[in-house]
């Protein structure tokens, strides 16, 4: 679960954002991976408007608590940016001007969440923004074949392909991976240790 501290997180280059997409009153925005609020918070208490997504269903009322105070005209919706067309339409936000994306974990997700974003506490490997998704980070490392899992790594982790095949023939088969340290110590094969 989320820490329900008021204490947010300040966006990285947020005075440079604010320079750049210059919010003020009757402009719109889009915010498409609205975390904690922060990005949405400076541009509504411009005056501008603002649609905010966030695929995380967690960060929802985080980020109400944050942007409550605002007085601004903004909407929060659980979401993910790759169906960006069909919320804006829906939303009546297909008219803006500009689109915002600050990619990455939150720190609140990381540090409060037991999901399996970090390697520090021994938890399930989950890894998934949204809970409505069936399939976890363990559930593709259990179940993918050694080339589509190879393939994976490679792309999304940047592991050379002899670590990435190194990693599956001299741990993965071994036993099922159900946890992040259990992946973690796998990883141990791998050239970007976990």
């Amino acid at each position: 679960m989320v820490a329900k501290t008021r204490i947010f997180h300040v966006p990285a280059l947020l005075n440079e954002v604010m320079a750049y997409i210059e919010p003020s009153e009757g402009r719109r925005y889009i915010d498409c991976t609205m975390g904690e609020g922060g990005l949405s918070e400076a541009i509504s208490l411009k005056g501008a408007s603002v649609l905010a997504l966030e695929a995380d269903p967690e960060m929802l009322p985080v980020a109400a608590r944050r942007l409550q105070g605002t007085g601004g005209d903004y909407r929060l919706v659980q979401g993910n940016f790759a169906s960006l067309g069909n919320i804006a339409k829906h939303e009546d936000f297909d008219q803006v001007d500009g689109i915002i994306m600050d990619l990455g974990l939150s720190s609140r997700q990381i540090q409060y969440e037991e999901r399996g974003f970090t390697f520090q506490q021994n938890q399930a490997l989950d890894m998934r923004y949204d809970q409505r998704q069936e399939v976890t980070a363990a559930d593709l490392l259990n179940e993918l074949s050694e080339e589509d899992l190879i393939d994976m790594l490679v792309t999304y982790a940047e592991e050379d392909r002899y670590s990435a095949k190194k990693y599956f023939q001299s741990y993965h088969l071994k036993t099922a991976v159900s946890h992040n340290r259990r992946f973690s110590r796998g990883c141990g094969t791998c050239s970007w240790k976990a």
